[in-house]
């Protein structure tokens, strides 16, 4: 086991011993730095080559040239992928995706242990070198903030069916393994708002308001509700953090309104660069919309496709204010006096149907809404709950002659009024919002009148229109009080009273 020479190979790799006595030798090499042991073979004359790096018992004999006691040494492999973002879902790593920063990776023998660990870097790429043939597994620690996408086995295969793990990776000598890769999805995002709508478009403009503290439900793709919020001062809501999938939103009605609309929103794609925590990266969006909205039913969103990082915005419910209508009955003047007790038929000419401080209210007297094109009664269903009994809605005047009917949605409308007793009917004035009064004296085209259902008998105000929270006041009916002008009593003659030569008495007899 004596070292009697030493010497290194050449440049082709070639190594020799000369002027060698007979006897038994062995030749051991020094393992080369950068290479895995690959075995020794006994060359011409034979040998012992069980022992790693070594070739023994090797007879030599006077003048014999021996060859071929050669050592192989394998040249080390390396193992190689990326982390990124996955946008269409295919888990491939496509031109518009992001690499992913800092995202641990753990090499695993073939016992399932691991021997190695590396973060991926700015590229979102990570290797292992130096790896001896064999069989390993790569295995990704799911990175903070994102969704796990897929993983992909490379360029030798490999088995990619576990989540953040590829198995049965086999490993040759001097063999570069690349793109096994995991994709990951950003995390997506769904808003929107929720306000009110005066002109029937689902626009926020800048007579409209938003509404706060409405309950916005989030349902996943089987109807099931996964969230709820409540829409902000500015009247917003989000939902954060969805990972890709179908859902839905669906708005609760908020009292006091009724149900506008809801317009399909829209999706702005793809995110930039993005760090192990799901964290921008340059900061900004590609910018790219896509309309993959879904479908609108009252107060939900449905059938909403969300990809990965992806910002589906205006996803809005709109709401209309409810509208009212409201006037008074009074007694218009005093007592009016005729010959026959009866109104005249130009009222006009005594009254002027406006309210003044001397006019007195009426209370106690039924008006009844209805349609104020065709005049049939509108149910109470139609207003918003709440307001008035089952049936058509009616109210009654109060102490001061005052009526009022709330929670109406848009419309055209009329106001019947019942008739008090006692009183003869005076001059109705429409109010705030125009319309079309029935008074006796005026010339009403008949056409409108025609329309009605029900005949208004010189007591309605027809064709009020009304805008979503608008309000018509001053929608007033004005009675007369009749009576007849009284008889003038005649003069009394005073006793003993003598009329003058020739004239006739007019009086009583004395």
């Amino acid at each position: 086991g004596k070292v009697i020479a030493t010497t290194t190979t050449d440049d082709d790799g070639f190594y020799t011993f000369t002027n060698l006595a007979p006897g038994k030798y062995t030749v051991r090499e020094t393992q080369p730095d950068g290479y895995f042991d690959g075995g020794q073979v006994a060359g011409s004359h034979g040998g012992d080559a069980s022992v790693t790096n070594h070739i023994s018992a090797i007879d030599i004999g006077p003048g014999q040239t021996l060859v071929d006691y050669d050592f192989c040494e394998l040249p080390p492999s390396s193992l190689s992928g990326f982390v990124h973002t996955d946008l269409d879902q295919d888990c491939v790593y496509d031109a518009n995706e992001s690499p992913i920063e800092g995202v641990k990776i753990e090499l695993l023998d073939s016992n399932g242990d691991v021997i190695a660990t590396t973060t991926t870097d700015a590229n979102g790429f990570y290797k292992f070198d130096g790896l001896a043939p064999g069989t390993y597994a790569v295995r990704e620690t799911q990175p903070v903030g994102l969704f796990h996408g897929g993983q992909r086995a490379g360029s030798k295969g490999g088995d990619d069916s576990l989540a953040d793990l590829i198995t049965a990776i086999n490993v040759g000598a001097g063999e570069t393994l690349i793109d096994y890769n995991f994709c990951e999805f950003p995390p997506s995002s769904l808003s929107g708002m929720v306000h009110t709508d005066i002109d029937n478009d689902c626009v926020l403009d800048a007579n409209e308001r938003p509404i706060a503290g409405v309950t916005v439900e989030l349902l996943d793709a089987s109807g099931n509700v996964i969230a709820t919020t409540l829409t902000d001062a500015q009247g917003r809501y989000e939902f954060t953090n969805l990972r890709p999938g179908t859902y839905s939103v669906r708005e609760i009605q908020p009292a006091g309104y009724f149900d506008g609309g809801d317009p399909t929103g829209r999706a702005i794609g793809g995110a930039g660069a993005l760090t192990q925590n799901g964290g921008l990266l340059g900061g900004q969006l590609d910018g790219g919309l896509d309309n993959v909205g879904g479908s609108t039913d009252n107060d939900q969103h449905s059938g909403i496709a969300i990809r990965p990082g992806q910002r589906h915005v205006d996803y809005n419910f709109c709401e209309i204010p409810p509208a009212s209508l409201a006037g008074r009955v009074f007694q218009d003047g005093d007592v009016l006096q005729t010959p026959d007790g009866l109104a005249p038929a130009d009222l006009r000419s005594v009254r002027d149907g406006k309210f003044t401080s001397d006019d007195k209210p009426i209370a106690g007297v039924t008006l009844e809404l209805r349609n104020g094109i065709n005049g049939d009664p509108i149910d109470a269903s139609q207003a918003l709950p709440g307001y008035y009994a089952d049936g058509n809605i009616r109210v009654v005047t109060d102490a001061n002659g005052n009526y009022e009917f709330l929670g109406l949605p848009p419309g055209n409308y009329a106001v019947y009024q019942i008739h008090p007793d006692s009183y003869a009917d005076g001059l109705d004035t429409p109010g705030t919002t125009n319309g079309i009064a029935i008074n006796p004296s005026d010339n009403v085209d008949q056409q409108i009148v025609r329309r009605l259902s029900q005949d208004p008998a010189d007591d309605a105000i027809i064709l009020i229109p009304l805008g979503a929270g608008q309000r018509s006041a001053e929608n007033n009916f004005s009675e007369i009080l009749v009576e007849k002008t009284p008889s003038i009593p005649p003069t009394p003659i005073p006793p003993n009273y003598l009329p003058p030569r020739g004239s006739t008495p007019t009086g009583g007899v004395p």
